[in-house]
């Protein structure tokens, strides 16, 4: 992973993004399917892995809450994270992948 120097903000991206991870792999947001999807990336990757493979969606996350932040009415961090992970990310492929236009 490349040193970069994030804002207080990005941080707070990165935590949220992560605490949307955890939520999935503990079952929440009624998403038994993609539980078991998170669980098999973590498997294969292994927790810190992961947790990198997180971080670098960030500044796509950062970039897509700018254009939407001021007509979104739910929270960042309990509805805008977990809903872009859960349109954005293909857990299929060996890595989490970043799925380019993802429904929004």
């Amino acid at each position: 992973m490349e040193d970069k120097q994030y804002s207080a903000a990005s941080l707070e991206t990165a935590a949220c993004l992560w605490e949307a991870v955890l939520e999935l792999l503990h079952g929440g947001r009624g998403h038994k399917g993609l539980r078991h999807q998170v669980e098999a990336t973590r498997e294969r990757m292994g927790t810190s892995g992961l947790r990198l493979a997180v971080l670098r969606w960030v500044d796509l996350v950062d970039a897509e809450w700018a254009k939407v932040k001021d007509t979104y009415d739910q929270p960042f961090d309990w509805e805008f994270v977990p809903d872009w992970i859960e349109q954005h990310i293909d857990w299929t492929t060996d890595h989490p992948t970043y799925k380019l236009g993802g429904a929004r």
